[in-house]
């Protein structure tokens, strides 16, 4: 007969399983108030943008969408004929962690919503296996930083869209690796473009907000020309779609912005640098001057 084991190893197990047990808990904390803390914020922000007084005459343009959005735009910005800016954003496709500012958008709407197209996009990697796996990685990698506290790392340009009011600079945008890596990310717009799928509750959210009076103006900020030849019809079919969905009218615009062929105003092929960014603001403060117009 294989001997018993010693007495001391069932307090031991009984402590490993209790320990792992806490770490697990530890772990769930952290998780939920880590990703709460990106959509409490925005929508924090959201609401005191949203509640500031106005002075009379003042036209409340609220943007929302990606770090496109973010690198493209001031936080704020007032212009002369009392158009007063500011925006929101997240970082990837989809409303994301924005959907509870959507909330407050609803509760407190602008005179203007500017919606950046890819907010309506729908990301078909970020379904049931894709956030499985995300999972698994951030359980691993959360486990080992409560014993470690040094391996936990920061994303500056996370923490940049959480705070919502500075600028995106190009050294907080990640650029690709190498070719393999680009291509992956032509894929994803193709496969998100292809897919035809809009936002369900940002369409609903537009389509009522537009029926109380509010301007929607769609905006397609566009990538570089390289990006946007490789991704053309694949774009113009969804954009075709979303039209049917959202028909333009007195109180639904689109608008496309340039694409530069010029490699030197893009951090990374997509997110206009300072040189692009000033471009992109005199096109985009004549758009929003005609938009304001046609309000009358």
């Amino acid at each position: 007969m294989r001997p018993a084991p010693p007495l001391w190893i069932w307090p031991l197990g009984a402590g490993l399983a209790a320990g792992a047990a806490f770490l697990m808990q530890l772990w769930a904390a952290q998780t939920v108030q880590q990703e709460a803390e990106p959509s409490g914020r925005a929508a924090a922000y959201a609401r005191q943008v949203l509640n500031a007084p106005r002075a009379p005459g003042d036209i409340r343009v609220l943007g929302m969408g990606s770090s496109l959005l973010m690198a493209a735009t001031p936080p704020t910005d007032q212009t002369k004929t009392h158009l007063h800016w500011k925006r929101l954003s997240n970082p990837g496709l989809g409303v994301d962690f924005l959907g509870a500012s959507l909330v407050e958008v609803e509760q407190h709407p602008p005179d203007i919503l500017v919606i950046e197209k890819n907010l309506l996009l729908v990301d078909p990697q970020r379904q049931a296996m894709a956030l499985l796996r995300r999972n698994v990685w951030l359980s691993l990698r959360k486990i080992a930083a409560i014993a470690i506290p040094s391996l936990i790392q920061t994303d500056p340009r996370g923490e940049v869209l959480q705070r919502q009011n500075e600028e995106l600079t190009c050294e907080q945008i990640p650029k690709p690796a190498n070719a393999f890596d680009f291509n992956k990310y032509l894929h994803l717009l193709n496969t998100s473009y292809s897919s035809l799928q809009v936002d369900s509750s940002l369409l609903a959210a537009l389509q009522e907000l537009s029926k109380q009076g509010v301007t929607i103006v769609i905006l397609d900020i566009q990538r570089s020309m390289q990006i946007e030849r490789m991704t053309a019809a694949a774009k113009q079919t969804w954009f075709t779609h979303l039209r049917q969905l959202l028909p333009a009218g007195a109180r639904v615009a689109y608008r496309t912005s340039p694409s530069y062929d010029n490699g030197e105003l893009y951090c990374d092929s997509s997110h206009l640098n300072d040189a692009g960014r000033r471009l992109f603001s005199a096109w985009w403060s004549q758009e929003l001057t005609q938009i304001q117009k046609a309000m009358h």
